[in-house]
């Protein structure tokens, strides 16, 4: 039998510590973004009938049983793991019933460790299949493996209860549009995880779940604290003059028909949180971009101005409104760096273009932290940059990316052969850019957790 150990203190009390993962998301913030692991089923124990919709997606009482899909190369394998012992605030023990080990025994323990201060510990007894062979074979493997996945699941752990305790707040009521988008469902979870009750705004007005909200209900939206606005077509794809219509009537019209309904709430939300993007500025060769830099040209920077403008019948009513220009949101589990990585691995990735071209990027968890940032801080009104406060040229982006991968970034992807796959979109996508920068977070007092970006793809990948 194999043992791991390791702990972590933290600057937070045992409750808190405790509420953390019982919140109904903890899970999903605790899986490594290099990972494919999807819940496919979450039967709740002991506590459900006392736990909300969400927590109970989420239950670590005795008796609750998930049962999971993971990704192991090329094919997908099921585990089931069932909670086996409860003790709130102190501790909860899973083990597997079924997966790639022969047994898996898995203590999670939060001890109190004064006032205001308390310690994880993450106790596993593990022993693989035919172990007199596997531990020879798999053994350093399955051990660097687990030191790896636990070193991000304590890093990530710390950084959002600094988030929790940094603001104190009381619950809010939060809705959210794209919720199941890429940012949409990370940063759902981080705000349960922050003890907030989170309303996912659908298109229906028939609702299946005490946790949506109709886009086409009012009533639904009485006494929210605050509103984000996430949802929008997807921009990577060839821009067709229909696409372009899609484009534009998912962000504006959506956008306006929220801050009109908003608008005539009796009781409004504090805040709109309306997404916008770094297209704002156009393409720009060397010139710093802050909130305060004119509006650019192009069909993005045409898109953002009116995208923004939309909220108006919100503003007018004293809703705060913030417009987060978001940049290149960057994680393994989806979006632009997903796609790089097959082509960075195969050693065929390098410069786009001329590789000169300045990319405005964000982590995904940087871009969640500076959301909830932009909530509890009455003082940020309208555009705020949601970028990382060093962007990086397209080529050195690659370079980077390479030498974390081990592998060269040298196989260039040529203008013409950009504007001949991609049309109008790799145009402005890939081949233009502008350098952007946070200058309005940083002096808000946001302190970013991955400024640099190599050290950001240490970390993730």
């Amino acid at each position: 039998m194999e043992r791991f150990y390791r702990k972590l203190s933290l600057s937070i009390s045992q409750q808190e510590l405790y509420d953390w993962h019982a919140s109904g998301a903890a899970f999903e913030r605790l899986v490594p973004p290099w990972e494919r692991i999807e819940i496919m089923d979450w039967q709740g124990g002991e506590l459900t009938r006392s736990l909300s919709t969400e927590q109970q997606f989420g239950d670590i009482s005795k008796g609750a049983r998930i049962r999971l899909r993971t990704k192991v190369g090329i094919f997908w394998q099921k585990l089931v793991a069932e909670h086996v012992n409860h003790q709130e605030p102190h501790m909860f023990v899973d083990e597997m019933r079924k997966g790639p080990f022969s047994h898996w025994h898995h203590e999670h323990r939060f001890l109190d460790d004064g006032v205001g201060r308390s310690i994880l510990e993450d106790e596993i007894h593990y022993r693989l299949p035919f172990s007199a062979i596997s531990s020879v074979f798999a053994g350093s493997f399955v051990r660097k493996k687990l030191e790896r996945m636990f070193s991000f699941r304590h890093l990530r752990t710390k950084r959002d209860l600094e988030q929790k305790k940094k603001y104190c707040s009381e619950k809010l009521r939060i809705a959210v549009t794209g919720s199941s988008g890429l940012v949409g469902s990370s940063l759902c979870a981080f705000l349960r995880c922050m003890g907030h009750d989170i309303y996912r705004v659908s298109r229906k007005k028939q609702l299946h779940s005490a946790d949506q909200i109709s886009l086409f209900e009012p009533s639904g939206w009485e006494g929210l604290d605050a509103v984000i606005h996430l949802a929008g077509e997807s921009i990577a794809a060839r821009w067709s003059a229909k696409k372009k219509r899609k484009i534009r009537d998912s962000r504006v019209q959506m956008t306006s028909q929220i801050a009109d309904l908003l608008s005539k709430l009796k009781n409004p939300p504090r805040v709109l949180i309306s997404a916008s993007a770094v297209g704002f500025y156009g393409h720009r060769d060397h010139e710093e971009c802050s909130e305060e830099t004119p509006i650019g040209s192009g069909f993005l920077a045409d898109i953002c101005r009116d995208w923004e403008a939309a909220v108006a019948p919100a503003r007018a009513q004293g809703i705060r409104c913030v417009h987060p220009r978001i940049g290149v949101v960057l994680t393994p589990k989806g979006g632009a760096l997903q796609q790089m990585l097959l082509p960075f691995r195969l050693g065929v990735g390098g410069p786009v273009g001329s590789g000169k071209q300045w990319m405005s990027w964000i982590s995904i968890d940087d871009l969640i932290y500076l959301l909830y940032f932009c909530i509890q801080n009455p003082d940020i009104h309208g555009a705020i940059n949601a970028t990382a406060p060093n962007p990086v040229q397209n080529a050195e982006f690659g370079r980077s990316l390479g030498r974390i991968l081990r592998r060269p970034a040298i196989v260039p992807l040529p203008s013409f052969m950009v504007r001949t796959i991609f049309g109008e979109m790799g145009q402005a996508l890939l081949l233009e850019g502008a350098k952007v920068l946070p200058r309005k977070a940083q002096q808000g007092g946001y302190c970013f957790v991955h400024p640099v970006l190599e050290e950001y793809f240490k970390e993730v990948l």
